[in-house]
């Protein structure tokens, strides 16, 4: 199971295209299903790396949550509600 995201993701830059080869390689062994969350105005976790990471793996189910910091009882909420749906 993928823990983070790197910023970025699907960039460019030669560190950032192994890591995507790195999940790309992971995926093609992970038949685990998987929760992608991602959150609008995420800039450490930009909606474009939930993307790739949802375009890879192949049981995936992925959502998108409020805005972490503009609407955090609206965030926590959903984000429990996610988690809770895919367990």
């Amino acid at each position: 199971m993928i823990t983070y995201q790197t910023p970025g993701l699907a960039g460019g830059t030669p560190h950032l295209e192994r890591q995507s080869l790195r999940i790309a390689r992971f995926a093609k062994k992970n038949t685990t299903p998987s929760l992608v969350l991602s959150s609008p105005r995420d800039v450490l976790h930009p909606q474009e790396d939930a993307d790739t990471i949802s375009g890879v793996l192949p049981n995936v189910q992925s959502a998108l949550l409020p805005a972490r910091y503009h609407e955090p009882e609206s965030y926590h909420l959903e984000l429990n509600k996610q988690i809770s749906q895919f367990l």
